[in-house]
């Protein structure tokens, strides 16, 4: 689980609930975690899980989750992979990497 800590920073927990530092709201859509910026002003970030895949390694799969995300997200804040696995054919040989990647952005309504 991701937690936010004192500096803003999100930190990994086993299970996958956040336990924010300080207020959240959780919904259907994702978690919302409340922090404090440096300026003293709460913001709103958001909690997501991409899955992203490579035919070479999990480093890859990973990159690739962040940068498809980052296609449609803005101000990512905290990338953190939570499960990595692969994919196999008939015969037992790896044919793809999996990366499971928890990402943090600023929520903007």
């Amino acid at each position: 689980m991701l937690c936010a800590v004192g500096n803003g920073e999100f930190s990994l927990y086993a299970g996958l609930q956040a336990r924010p530092a300080g207020p959240a709201l959780a919904t259907s859509k994702g978690t919302f975690v409340a922090k404090k910026s440096s300026s003293n002003e709460t913001g709103v970030y958001r909690v997501t899980e991409v899955i992203g895949t490579s035919k070479t390694s999990w480093e890859d799969a990973a990159k690739n989750a962040i940068e498809a995300a980052a296609k449609s997200l803005r101000d990512l804040r905290v990338a953190e992979v939570t499960k990595l696995d692969m994919r196999l054919d008939d015969n037992g040989k790896v044919v793809a990497y999996r990366a499971r990647v928890m990402l943090s952005f600023k929520y903007a309504p």
